[in-house]
């Protein structure tokens, strides 16, 4: 029985590992995921300087930008809500002549 009972007690602290595992993971695709959309918000801004932000699937996920600003300083806010996480970026973006700079980046964890 106490063979047993130590077993069962390996066999729960691994599953709980895995699933502590499986939602770090999850995590981390997540934060992948709103980066991903702030990239969009990049390559869009380059096409059309006016681009003011908008939402689109991501596979199971949903992105939502928006973009803030005017004349060469503009704010890209990135969010993205999947079925267990939402992650937000923050992107400060300077527009000019020879293109585009990321003069900031970083998750927004409010």
């Amino acid at each position: 029985a106490i063979a047993l009972t130590v077993a069962l007690s390996g066999s729960l602290s691994s599953l709980s590992g895995l699933q502590a595992s499986s939602s770090e993971q999850q995590s981390a695709l997540s934060l992948a995921g709103a980066e991903a959309c702030v990239d969009e918000a990049l390559v869009r801004l380059v096409w059309d300087e006016a681009y003011a932000g908008g939402s689109f699937s991501m596979g199971e996920a949903a992105c939502q930008i928006g973009v803030s600003g005017l004349g060469s300083t503009r704010t890209i806010q990135a969010t993205r809500t999947g079925a267990a996480f939402v992650r937000k970026i923050e992107a400060g973006v300077s527009l000019g002549s020879s293109g585009l700079t990321i003069t900031q980046w970083g998750e927004n964890t409010d």
